[in-house]
């Protein structure tokens, strides 16, 4: 959560100019990447976006389509 890896990753040459909405969209990402992986817990500071994230991801991952594109 709003941790220095995700800022270095996201900007290698300047992390401190990473926001924390940039920080807390990523930290979703990741959530939502490690899931499968079996990570169960994660601290986050954007709980909205990351649940919106992990459901998302597991729509995808269950093969589930909306019929409204």
């Amino acid at each position: 959560s709003r941790k220095r890896f995700i800022a270095a990753a996201l900007d290698p040459s300047d992390p401190a100019s990473v926001d924390n909405e940039r920080r807390d969209l990523a930290t979703a990402v990741l959530c939502a990447a490690l899931i499968p992986v079996g990570i169960w817990g994660f601290r986050v500071h954007n709980v909205r976006a990351t649940a919106d994230a992990i459901a998302t991801a597991s729509q995808l991952a269950s093969g589930a389509s909306d019929s409204q594109s």
